[in-house]
């Protein structure tokens, strides 16, 4: 049987969501051991311990305190794995609309998700709404680019659609495990219905529905 350039291209997507995912949960089980060893030695002060590592000719040193710090800020990875794998969902868009080498998706998930729907006869109301992609997507770029708060841009993103922001306006961005596993499902949902052509009539309009539940968790 006779496979496609493009349907080795998309198994090679997947192996490679695959690899993040095992990069994701090995990290998890490689911060937690390292965690559990160190909290478990009786140091009267972290500040007065000093770990190194050698790579090439360069040598990083940073306190045990502050090394126990950064274990615990698990939303650095989980924002790492979102951003990765949200590339693979664009890599898979342009795939699906045949883009070539030179050409860029130029506009959000909002708009390449709607076209990649609309190639096999879906839309958005067939994935239930597109507000949790809309949000997946803010969240990413605010961890990209070192925000934090809900600002009013991520506010308009939702409302341009005529859907509530499940957010209020400053409120703080965190993301945690949960989080990112929903918006990872969300995303494969996109991607694998894309791949299947409808069966049965094309809904006509998206419902306004509300706002997802899958905003990421707050401190």
């Amino acid at each position: 049987m006779n496979i496609s350039h493009e349907t080795i291209e998309e198994q090679l997507i997947w192996t490679e969501w695959g690899r993040i995912t095992r990069f994701l949960e090995s990290s998890l089980i490689a911060f937690n051991r390292e965690d559990l060893l160190l909290s478990s030695l009786e140091i009267k002060d972290s500040q007065d311990i000093t770990l190194s590592t050698k790579e090439g000719k360069s040598t990083y040193k940073i306190s045990l305190e502050h090394h126990l710090h950064a274990l615990h800020s698990h939303d650095v990875l989980f924002s790492t794995v979102l951003h990765s794998t949200y590339a693979l969902a664009e890599a898979f868009a342009r795939l699906k609309l045949e883009m070539t080498d030179e050409e860029e998706l130029t506009a959000g998930i909002e708009s390449w998700g709607k076209s990649i729907l609309a190639k096999m006869g879906h839309t958005w109301q067939d994935v239930g709404t597109v507000v949790p992609y809309i949000e997946l997507s803010a969240v990413r770029n605010a961890y990209a680019h070192g925000l934090r708060n809900v600002n009013q841009k991520m506010v308009k993103r939702f409302t341009d659609h005529g859907h509530t922001c499940p957010w209020t306006l400053g409120e703080k961005i965190d993301l945690d495990y949960a989080g990112l596993e929903r918006y990872q499902s969300h995303l494969k949902t996109l991607m694998r219905l894309s791949s299947r052509p409808r069966r049965g009539p094309t809904p006509t309009s998206e419902p306004q529905g509300k706002p997802s539940n899958g905003s990421p968790s707050k401190k």
